[in-house]
């Protein structure tokens, strides 16, 4: 086996491993939002921020208003 099958052998191992390491992460972190937004909804705490995931369009919801 000439040192270019080899290199683009390798490549396409790696690249493969990759892929799948990719496509693992991202299935987890999916899963992951999907249970915690199921937690909220159940558990009735969305009501404090309407528009899902983010409050009021950010990650941390405005101090101004206490009462929510």
């Amino acid at each position: 086996m000439n040192t270019k099958t080899y290199l683009l052998r390798s490549l396409e191992i790696v690249s493969s491993k990759l892929s799948v390491l990719v496509f693992s992460a991202l299935l987890t972190t999916t899963l992951m939002i999907y249970t915690v937004e199921s937690i909220v909804r159940v558990t009735g705490h969305r009501l404090g921020c309407p528009d899902g995931l983010l409050c009021y369009g950010q990650a941390i919801p405005p101090l101004a208003d206490i009462s929510a």
